[in-house]
């Protein structure tokens, strides 16, 4: 397995994946904007662990973020909390987790108490008949169990920033779009703003992407 595929620097960051592959891409349901493969390689624990030692012991760097592309919710969890858990017995670094909603909260717990300081669940769509089109797989998943989970994380790891959900901006109607920004500020959810650009060999590289002036 490459460290390429278990890892990447970013600017000051450290991000670390658990898994390879996408679950939604696996069976068909992948979402339409993303250019993320299917995933071949098969990451291990001790992979991930090796990946870990050596940046650490190598290189210069701020924060790790755990997360990106999903496993079923039976591996996935787990696997975050045993790597935030190695990361933590090592290093002090900040650890920000980016996952799919626990529908069990607890969950968010156990990864609190493993030592992550930020958490995100990304909702990136807020209509979720639109998300659906465009997301079938992640498209499933209520809003409601997006915002449980967000609100539970926010009594957990702070009302300043710690807890976020990234939205895709120039896809979904205005109106849907600053609700979805208003109704996570008042819950002290930090929202990311990030813009839709159509991306090569994706079912949506024809879409036209919002302007800068209107992004503005």
């Amino acid at each position: 397995v490459s460290f390429g595929s278990v890892a990447n620097m970013s600017s000051d960051r450290l991000r670390v994946h658990h898994t390879a592959a996408c679950i939604f891409k696996k069976c068909g349901e992948g979402c339409k904007f993303c250019d993320i493969m299917m995933g071949k390689e098969h990451i291990c624990q001790e992979d991930v662990y090796e990946v870990i030692d050596f940046y650490l012991n190598n290189t210069e760097f701020v924060h790790f973020l755990v997360g990106g592309q999903s496993e079923s919710a039976q591996k996935e969890y787990g696997h975050i909390i045993d790597t935030v858990q190695y990361i933590r017995e090592r290093s002090d670094k900040k650890i920000y987790i980016m996952c799919l909603p626990p529908e069990d909260v607890k969950v968010i717990e156990r990864m609190y108490e493993a030592g992550a300081t930020e958490i995100a669940f990304n909702i990136e769509v807020f209509d979720r008949s639109f998300a659906r089109a465009v997301m079938p797989g992640k498209g499933k998943i209520p809003l409601e169990q997006y915002m449980n989970a967000l609100e539970y994380a926010v009594g957990l790891f702070g009302r300043n920033g710690e807890v976020r959900s990234l939205l895709l901006a120039g896809l979904e109607k205005d109106e849907v779009f600053f609700e979805g920004i208003e109704s996570l500020a008042r819950k002290h959810i930090q929202p990311i703003l990030s813009a839709f650009r159509p991306l090569p060999d994706t079912e949506m590289c024809d879409v036209i992407q919002p302007s800068n002036e209107k992004l503005i």
